[in-house]
């Protein structure tokens, strides 16, 4: 049996990336966020391989507003560049991206994300879920049931995202019984 928890973090940015092997890196970026979208994300994040979490959705085409994978080229990304300090800055002040560490490539895992992108409402009409916007992620959280988060969680080993009604970066990950 697991279970899926949330739990604070330090703010700063922790060393436990390395108890995490076999694993990669990525930003999840809501582009919305940004005066200019994706020029914004590209100076904020020029390098790094991205997809767009709406290629091959009702929504495909809508780069500048859509929400991008990145992924983050480890350990040589993090050293004394900058990034890591404008991207942390980011996380708080925008509101607009969080940090998921997966064992998937970055298509596979925006195969696994997608189908989280559209919702049916009580109506019978669909809805974009912004599961993106760390906010509204962690009011999912609260509202998925463990099944939900089990299938959402599988491929994910650590979603970081900070929460502002928290001031802290919290973190969301599986866990098994016995752990």
């Amino acid at each position: 049996m697991s279970c899926v928890q949330m739990a604070k973090m330090p703010a700063s940015w922790p060393e436990s990336h390395a108890a995490l092997p076999d694993t990669r890196l990525y930003l999840l970026v809501d582009a919305a966020i940004y005066k200019n979208g994706l020029t914004s994300i590209r100076r904020l994040l020029p390098e790094g391989e991205r997809r767009s979490l709406f290629d091959n959705t009702p929504e495909h085409g809508l780069d500048e507003v859509a929400p991008w994978l990145i992924h983050v080229p480890l350990p040589s990304w993090l050293a004394g560049s900058g990034k890591l300090d404008r991207l942390l800055f980011e996380e708080r002040d925008k509101q607009s991206l969080s940090w998921i560490w997966s064992r998937l490539d970055i298509n596979d895992l925006r195969e696994h994300l997608q189908p989280y992108l559209q919702g049916k409402l009580k109506n019978g009409r669909e809805t974009l879920v912004r599961f993106y916007d760390p906010q509204v992620m962690i009011r999912l959280f609260n509202i998925f049931t463990e099944k939900q988060k089990a299938a959402l969680f599988d491929p994910i080993e650590e979603w970081w995202l900070w929460s502002h009604k928290d001031n802290a970066r919290l973190v969301m990950r599986m866990q098994h019984a016995g752990v």
